[in-house]
């Protein structure tokens, strides 16, 4: 027991053998008590106010995870906003086909270094961590750009936003340059989380993104509104912020540096570990990247725009309850009773507050689409009533996955999303080429209602269940999901 809790203990027992005669009213003894407890919290909280300023602990790191996320998605709310008045939407939605496209190629061609480096990084000396980061980061770079240069060979077969992407060579290999620069940011944010600097990743995102909506304001004065010039502005704010990472983490750079063979040593030894999470991580998550590239395939540019916006806004709408699900799994890893205590509430928040978003946006989406302009208020309006319908079933998948994952019974979480994922790419694909944007959309939504049906009965079932759940580190939960969906668009 701390000493400030002892010493709340002992008064507290003095006060109560004083009070043995009935001198001293109860309610007095209630109120002093009070007092001494909220002092005692005070004191906890400024002996803990540093720890959390430092990104230490799991609240502080949770903290700046969530910090993160508000500052990337509110910065790129703004770039998103600014763009779709200034530049025309063929344009822009070129641009978030290349990026949409990255954020995929990035979730295929990272191999699970993003959630290796979580788990082998604090247990490593200096040497062998620094050769770590430098190797992920290299290999993870030049796999995505070698994969971006594939799609851009192939780009004319892939319906014509990718085809107007790749028939301009100098858009196609800022696509390129942005893929593998993506890629090395995305791990580059798992080191900080690995690392327990949270601050890091946050100063990083701040630059980069800040950097972006500046970078893309010169580039409309200066009159460069097209596919090329946002590609640029987004090239450069990423490869500004990397050095950031290194600089503020202060890696020992007199460690005694690895050799080609020493490397090659490394990820021998840790390849397997790399692809398991891999695996685990595209089964479970990698809807979110499929998606809008499957609306570029069936999609001109102009739609792709509308389509882009529509999905900006529902998932920054729907960012909450995504954020509930992580938190439920943090704090209920190993603790069946805790699972079921915090079920009870996350649950019927997370639909609470995508009802709410619903009764906001869907009468209000034609306001909420008019700050990008009228004509995504006229084409994007479906997209988004849709988009966000979709967010009620997801409230289920992502509980089931976050119960799974909390009773590590991984296996089954891959196989289910696995199965969940193809579905919901089958789905859109034939929406798509039946109904195109809106066929898409709708596509998908009956898909999630689909599975809705699957998960919501399993979701209950933990509510009665007894059964005790095996251990799993609340630290790397919430590392793991914190890498879950990385997006190029934001």
């Amino acid at each position: 027991m701390s000493p400030p809790a002892l010493r709340l203990r002992r008064a507290d027992e003095a006060r109560t053998c004083a009070d043995g005669d009935g001198s001293t009213a109860p309610a007095e003894h209630r109120a002093w008590t009070r007092r001494a407890h909220l002092r005692h919290q005070v004191r906890g909280a400024r002996h803990h106010l540093p720890t959390l300023l430092a990104g230490k602990g799991l609240i502080g790191r949770f903290a700046y995870l969530v910090a993160t996320q508000a500052v990337t998605v509110l910065l790129g709310l703004v770039y998103w906003t600014t763009v779709a008045r200034l530049v025309a939407p063929g344009q822009v939605g070129l641009a978030s086909t290349a990026m949409f496209a990255a954020s995929l190629i990035a979730a295929l061609g990272v191999l699970g270094l993003t959630s290796l480096v979580l788990v082998v990084l604090g247990p490593a000396d200096a040497g062998e961590r620094r050769a770590i980061v430098s190797t992920s980061v290299t290999l993870a770079a030049i796999l995505t750009g070698a994969i971006a240069l594939g799609v851009w060979g192939a780009s004319r077969f892939m319906g014509p936003s990718f085809r107007r992407v790749g028939a301009d060579p100098v858009t196609a290999l800022l696509f390129v340059l942005g893929t593998s620069t993506f890629t090395a940011v995305t791990v580059l944010d798992a080191v900080c989380i690995g690392l327990r600097r949270g601050p890091v990743q946050l100063a990083r995102n701040i630059v980069s993104a800040g950097l972006k909506v500046a970078l893309a304001g010169a580039c409309v004065l200066l009159g460069f509104r097209t596919t090329t010039g946002l590609l640029g502005a987004w090239d450069a704010s990423m490869l500004i912020s990397v050095p950031i990472v290194p600089l503020m983490l202060r890696l020992h750079r007199h460690a005694p540096a690895y050799s080609l063979r020493q490397r090659v040593a490394l990820v021998r030894r840790f390849g397997m570990l790399s692809l398991r999470h891999h695996l685990l991580n595209v089964a479970i998550s990698s809807v979110a990247f499929f998606l809008p590239v499957v609306a570029a395939l069936f999609t001109v540019p102009e739609q792709m725009a509308y389509f882009s916006m529509a999905q900006l806004v529902s998932a920054s709408a729907l960012l909450l309850p995504f954020l509930l699900t992580m938190s439920l799994f943090v704090e209920s890893s190993g603790d069946h009773e805790l699972l079921r205590r915090n079920l009870r509430r996350t649950l019927p928040v997370g639909l609470g507050c995508c009802l709410l978003v619903l009764g906001v946006l869907e009468p209000g989406g034609p306001l909420v689409l008019s700050v990008f302009g009228h004509n995504y208020v006229t084409h994007g309006l479906i997209p988004l009533r849709l988009l966000l319908l979709g967010g009620l079933p997801y409230v289920t998948k992502d509980h089931f996955v976050a119960v799974r994952r909390a009773q590590e019974r991984l296996g089954e979480a891959a196989k289910i999303g696995a199965i969940s994922t193809l579905a919901e790419i089958a789905a859109a694909a034939l929406g798509g080429w039946l109904g195109g944007l809106n066929g898409l959309c709708f596509g998908w939504l009956c898909c999630t209602v689909l599975e809705a049906t699957y998960f919501l009965p399993r979701v209950l079932a933990v509510l009665r269940s007894s059964a005790p759940t095996p251990t799993l580190g609340t630290e790397l939960a919430l590392e793991t999901v914190a890498l879950s969906e990385p997006n190029a668009l934001r």
